[in-house]
């Protein structure tokens, strides 16, 4: 116990300095980091067809100018029009014979030629989608476990949200696999009820473990069960899990976070420490050396792996992303605004899934207004009542990136007709 409270008054002390870590500590982080074999790392000797970092920049600013920026990473956003359907065939093509090129392999893919001359008038003439590289391997050792990584990672070959060559990935624990009482004991102390144990549960399967991490993507650097992201910033969902962890439990923080280098700001920008420089970077400059920094990003992976930093993730999602009391509005033909609360026309667990998973993937309950609108115009009828009574033809028209109604663990809603122009309209049958 003396230890800890020596660490706590350093810690104090050092925070009223301005610095995140003093110069004895930075020198206890250099000594930790400079023991043999804590970063292993050599070229995998296996070439490999990889997306382009810039091939991807382009599709995704190609989405973006056709309105299709915010669409499910896992595919690739259908053609509106045939003016669109002449442009996604040629880049088909352009995709499939720049990976040809880069590794020609016996059938021969064929030369699309040029842009259509539309489609560089929007987005710019498209760079090389694909290159030939060879991955480079990465083990951390801290504290007897081993992390192990590979850099240029493979894509799919029109994913729009590659970044970073020398970013990685791991899948981590998935949250299935955890015995049942650890798993409800980590989700108990982050105060979660049995019912929304099952929605984050459901949802969770979607993204990772608590000790997943990547940092190869938009995201920048995403940690966790819910893929919590630092952003460009460095910072976003990603800082705040770091300071409720804080926070909450400072001992164990500096345990897992600050005698690797790692901290967050008050206003929940990431630190990170440069063993080279001895610098703190924070921020925007904290993503770019962990990215880099192999040693760093495994940190997040360790933290992953105890019960502090994962009751930090579950309480963070909780207060973040539970879309509960997030609002709507429809209006009468009168120009009359009615509104509530997510929970005062949604009862089941499914539907309430339906919008955790986007309020975590995309910021945003999507285009709920206009299905509660388009509902209501159908019945004639513009109150609570007739929303709840429909709640199955709004899971139905809203889910993202799977259909929690096909769930069996998940209550659902009470049986309804499903309104087929309502789901006409927005493209569900």
């Amino acid at each position: 116990m003396k230890k800890y409270v020596s660490y706590l008054l350093v810690l104090l002390s050092s925070a009223s300095m301005g610095q995140f870590w003093t110069e004895l500590e930075k020198d206890q982080v250099i000594r930790y980091w400079s023991a043999p074999n804590r970063l292993v790392s050599a070229s995998t000797g296996k070439p490999g067809v990889r997306l382009t970092v810039e091939g991807s920049k382009w599709l995704w600013e190609y989405n973006r100018l056709r309105g299709k920026a915010k669409t499910n990473p896992g595919i690739v956003p259908a053609a509106a029009n045939p003016q669109e359907a002449v442009w996604e065939k040629w880049i088909d093509a352009r995709v499939a014979y720049d990976r040809w090129r880069a590794q020609p392999l016996a059938t021969v893919v064929p030369d699309p030629g040029p842009a259509p001359a539309d489609l560089v008038e929007l987005a710019g003439n498209p760079p090389q989608f694909a290159s030939l590289v060879t991955p480079n391997r990465f083990s951390v050792n801290i504290d007897g476990q081993q992390y192990v990584y590979e850099d240029n990672l493979d894509m799919r070959p029109r994913f729009a949200y590659y970044r970073f060559t020398d970013g990685v990935r791991s899948f981590g624990t998935k949250l299935g696999t955890l015995p049942v009482a650890e798993l409800n004991g980590i989700l108990d102390a982050a105060g979660v009820d049995e019912s929304g144990a099952r929605i984050f549960k459901a949802v969770s399967l979607l993204e990772g473990g608590f000790d997943s991490l990547n940092t190869y993507d938009t995201g920048f650097i995403s940690v966790g069960f819910i893929q919590f992201a630092a952003l460009a910033e460095g910072g976003h969902s990603l800082g705040q899990a770091l300071l409720q962890f804080k926070t909450d439990n400072p001992i164990d923080f500096g345990k897992d976070f600050r005698r690797f280098g790692i901290d967050v700001t008050p206003a929940g920008l990431i630190v990170a420490l440069d063993t080279n420089t001895r610098a703190e970077r924070v921020g925007s400059a904290a993503n770019e050396l962990v990215i880099t920094d192999k040693r760093l990003a495994a940190v997040f992976q360790r933290a992953g792996q105890f019960k502090p930093f994962r009751v930090a993730q579950v309480k963070t999602a909780k207060r973040m992303y539970w879309p509960a009391k997030e609002k709507w509005s429809i209006k009468k033909p009168s120009g009359e605004v009615i509104s509530g609360t997510l929970d005062e026309i949604i009862s089941s667990e499914a539907a309430m899934a339906v919008f955790l998973d986007r309020k975590v993937n995309t910021g945003n309950l999507g285009f709920l207004n206009a299905v509660l609108q388009a509902i209501a115009d159908d019945q004639q009828e513009y109150c609570v009542d007739v929303l709840q009574r429909f709640e199955g033809v709004v899971l139905e028209t809203l889910w993202y990136r799977y259909n929690p109604g096909k769930d069996a663990i998940l209550s659902k809603p009470k049986a309804c007709e499903m309104l087929p122009a309502v789901m006409e309209k927005f493209k569900r049958s």
